[in-house]
């Protein structure tokens, strides 16, 4: 395969191979907010993602991956291999004491990184002392960090992306003083190429969730308009500049001699912000980020593994995010860890045939009120979801969950439900805790009022 596949990289690399490790290198990476739609490959529109259509197209490319409905619960989900009712406290927190893909990747004898957006500290009675905030990253697995919003929080860092404030390994750089006003995603990219330039006679881990396409929607560096307000069309090209990277940075892999031996898995957190105008294969979705539909968690998921798949493959199996840990611990050569509630799909990577989930589990309990609304728990297989409070779709003829079918007396539902009431019962009974108010629902209900009765969200749109 080319270069001119995946576009030229504009970071200058040179021409020396790595001779072929005995494990694989792993790029794990996750963008935010950037849902199922987001890809023209999957029938997406308005978005035109050329390198991330190839890597679909000459990868593996899953259908059925499912997240949690915002990105806490599901980086804790992805990052511990277990489920949110396992080990999930509060929005943007993770237990430092948790144990991590980094720490899998590190204990396997991975040279390790994590690269991008953090918030993972806590706030208030969760919150991380700020003195051990970037000896986490050591706890959790990681040799070195490159990330915005790791000891220094929103308010200090503003803009993550026109005005970045990254923490790099113990050291503070800011956009006007050391990164010079550089774009804050080209800042991270630059670093992962850095770290496999240096890393690339041993097997390496990167761990890469970005900060793109989350709000607030901006003009990026390829924008048109570099003042440009409108929503819509920030969104779309700063999905495009998602796409761009990734497209720079498999090149990146090729010219350094280490495609062949790199899996590079893309993903995303949750759905889409749900109030842009977007459509999946001509039907217009109202939902997203924050609802438990399957605007709001089905997921891309893609692998590239140029000397190890089967090119070329749609699988349409089941991937829960749990399933991250045990599939790293698979291509790493270990055994994952005795706890986790995941399933390797790296079998299906390969275009075997795996140990293929029956049912995954979603929750959306994130533990403060503003979300109170949202919050849920359901269970499903491939055609039908049941939920924690009883109510049956079939997402495949009802992806907008318009039609209950609980009390359906169809031979085909009625075996499908008592299906997943069994699976429903092999987990703790739902006890959700977060609460119907709190100061902050409070404030934001106070702001909603001001502004019109406009609907409101858990995270500050303007950065988290």
């Amino acid at each position: 395969m080319s270069s001119v596949l995946f576009g030229i990289c504009a970071f200058a690399v040179g021409t020396c191979s790595a001779a072929t490790a005995s494990k694989p290198n792993v790029i794990l990476v996750m963008a935010d907010d950037m849902g199922f739609e987001c890809l023209s490959v999957h029938g997406g529109a308005p978005y035109k993602t050329p390198h991330l259509d190839r890597m679909a197209k000459q990868g593996v490319m899953f259908t059925d991956a499912y997240s949690n409905a915002m990105c806490t619960p599901t980086r804790v989900k992805l990052m511990s291999g277990r489920y949110n009712f396992r080990n999930y406290e509060m929005f943007a927190y993770m237990n430092p004491n948790i144990y991590t893909i980094g720490n899998l990747m590190q204990d396997a004898g991975y040279a390790t990184a994590i690269i991008g957006k953090h918030q993972l500290n806590g706030y208030g009675k969760y919150a991380v002392p700020a003195e051990d905030r970037w000896p986490r990253f050591s706890k959790n697995g990681f040799d070195e960090f490159c990330m915005w919003n790791a000891k220094l929080d929103f308010n200090t860092t503003p803009d993550q992306f026109h005005k970045p404030v990254i923490e790099q390994n113990g050291k503070v750089l800011r956009y006007d003083e050391e990164l010079k006003g550089r774009f804050g995603p080209d800042v991270l990219m630059d670093y992962a190429c850095n770290f496999i330039r240096r890393k690339k006679e041993a097997p390496f881990f990167i761990y890469y969730p970005m900060m793109l396409p989350h709000a607030p929607f901006i003009p990026t560096p390829d924008s048109e308009d570099p003042t440009c307000t409108d929503k819509e069309k920030n969104q779309q090209d700063m999905v495009a500049y998602v796409d761009k990277l990734m497209g720079r940075l498999l090149a990146f892999l090729e010219a350094e001699g280490v495609l062949d031996n790199t899996l590079v898995l893309f993903t995303g957190d949750n759905g889409t912000y749900h109030r842009l105008n977007r459509s999946l294969n001509g039907r217009t979705l109202t939902t997203g980020k924050m609802y438990l539909t399957d605007d709001g968690t089905r997921s891309i998921l893609l692998a590239y593994w140029k000397g190890s798949m089967k090119a070329g493959q749609v699988c349409g199996d089941l991937i829960d995010f749990t399933d991250f840990m045990p599939t790293l611990a698979e291509a790493a050569g270990v055994a994952a860890p005795a706890d986790t509630d995941g399933v390797s799909f790296l079998p299906q990577i390969k275009g075997e045939k795996g140990t293929p989930r029956e049912w995954i589990l979603v929750e959306h309990d994130p533990g403060q009120a503003p979300q109170y609304d949202y919050i849920g728990r359901w269970v499903r297989n491939h055609t039908h979801k049941l939920y924690h409070d009883g109510r049956v779709f079939n997402t495949k003829v009802d992806p907008d969950e318009r039609t209950d079918l609980a009390g359906s007396t169809e031979p085909q539902d009625l075996i499908t439900i008592q299906q997943l009431k069994e699976a429903m019962a092999t987990i703790p009974p739902w006890d959700p805790k977060t609460p119907k108010e709190d100061a902050q629902s409070r404030r934001l209900k106070k702001q909603k009022q001001q502004r019109g009765n406009e609907p409101v969200s858990l995270e500050k749109e303007s950065t988290q």
